[in-house]
């Protein structure tokens, strides 16, 4: 060890090394209190000896962890003042008992058992459709319950999962994870630790959707499985770097390839309104309401709120796309020759979605003109936002029809923004705005 200042300074490597479980100074109270509960059980209920929490010293623990700056790992640390200690003593259990046979719920209301190999067979009552625990006689739905047999008395009972470590024994060094630096608190402590103590990752809700959008808008969708089977960054690892709060070249990178445009915010708001309206009507939906509740967003549920920009886009985009098309009754027609360049043709943006593919992620454009003329882009997005008007630049590529409808597909596209009188200017540039043919 050496000395840095009042307190002794430990490596990560040699806690370790001598088998020390390290404890944050403001957890080591409650380490306390939860091993001091366990031994009034071991006493009381279970009539067995208790294990003990033993504090062996205090110091500065040193965590290190590093950061991929896009150009090469910087490592990082922090120091945190903790207690070293070890457990000593023995996993208190009810003796002489052995686990028989687990006894699982099926969806079909049937009972399956899973006999433990070796186990004689089990007494017929078991095989009853039932939740019991013979041990605290509580009365709940329990999806599984298990058997267990004390074989010197020929002793069989059925428990619960809770009650299962009265007779299969304690495990102190799982009790004391919870207050330990586990590698689950090392990753929340990368993230969150700013100087001022421990506490769970939280995200403002409205800023989290803001650089979703952005991302989406200049990257397209990348969902978590497309990260896990590509390697390349998710949309959700993207908005983490963006609201990292552990500085890095990485996330002020992000911070200012994916600034949120105006656009990105009102969109950001829609989406949120548009969640909060919801009534789900399974698991996801009921997730993603639950994510964005309210105004911060738990660090746990970080990749179901980012999925709702994908989410709102889903169920925005054929009816806003279906209303669009269908104005005023009028038909799509191809719109200029192959090559030529549009220039300012007023349209609507009606259909923005983000696709992923062999050739990476792009965005797919839908724009519609005042005659009902569709124009199709796939790129790597615009700074537009569905249901407003923009003056639009792009080249034909293509003629083409989708389920039965013609379209424009146009390439090396341009969105201005409409504004008063721009049409009028789109007129007086010399060449019409658009030609049918």
């Amino acid at each position: 060890m050496q000395e840095l200042g009042a307190l002794p300074y430990v490596a990560e490597k040699d806690a370790r090394a001598d088998g020390l479980y390290v404890v944050p100074v403001h957890y080591w109270q409650d380490a306390q209190a939860a091993f001091a509960k366990l031994a009034k059980r071991a006493r009381n209920k279970l009539g067995a000896d208790a294990p003990q929490l033993v504090a062996i010293s205090q110091g500065l623990y040193e965590h290190r962890w590093t950061v991929d700056n896009g150009d090469r790992e910087i490592v990082k640390s922090r120091l945190l003042p903790a207690y070293f200690a070890r457990i000593d003593g023995p996993r208190p259990k009810l003796a002489g008992w052995e686990l028989a046979a687990r006894s699982q719920l099926l969806e079909t209301n049937e009972r399956f058992l899973r006999v433990v190999p070796g186990m004689e067979t089990l007494p017929k009552r078991f095989r009853a459709l039932n939740s019991d625990c013979d041990h605290c006689q509580k009365d709940r739905r329990r999806g599984d319950v298990f058997v267990v047999r004390h074989a010197e008395q020929d002793k069989w009972m059925q428990v619960g999962k809770t009650c299962l470590k009265d007779f299969l024994g304690h495990d102190p060094a799982r009790l004391l994870l919870a207050y330990t630096l586990t590698e689950t608190l090392a990753e929340e402590f990368e993230k969150s630790f700013d100087g001022g103590g421990w506490q769970r990752p939280v995200y403002p809700a409205v800023d989290l959707l803001e650089y979703t959008c952005a991302v989406i808008r200049v990257e397209g969708w990348r969902s978590r499985k497309t990260e896990e089977t590509s390697g390349i960054r998710g949309t959700a690892s993207a908005v983490g770097s963006c609201l990292s709060k552990v500085y890095s070249e990485l996330a002020a990178k992000d911070r200012k390839t994916f600034a949120p445009t105006a656009q990105d915010e009102a969109l950001a708001l829609d989406v949120l309104a548009w969640v909060r309206r919801q009534e789900p009507d399974n698991d996801y939906m009921s997730n993603l309401v639950a994510s964005l509740k309210h105004d911060v967003v738990d660090g746990r549920t970080f990749g179901v709120a980012c999925s709702a920009v994908s989410a709102y886009m889903r169920a925005m985009n054929p009816e806003a796309e279906l209303n669009m098309l269908k104005r005023d009754g009028r038909e799509s027609k191809y719109v200029g020759e192959l090559k030529q360049r549009l220039r300012n043709v007023p349209v609507t943006v009606v259909h923005l979605q983000a696709i992923e593919s062999q050739f990476g992620p792009s965005m797919l454009t839908k724009a519609v003109d005042g005659n009902g003329n569709v124009f199709t882009w796939f790129g790597r997005g615009a700074d537009v936002k569905q249901g407003f008007e923009y003056l639009m630049t792009g080249t034909v590529k293509e003629h083409a029809e989708y389920k039965g409808k013609k379209q424009t597909m146009v390439s090396r596209c341009v969105f201005e923004p409409m504004v008063p009188g721009a049409v009028i200017k789109a007129k007086k540039a010399g060449k019409p705005a658009n030609r049918e043919v």
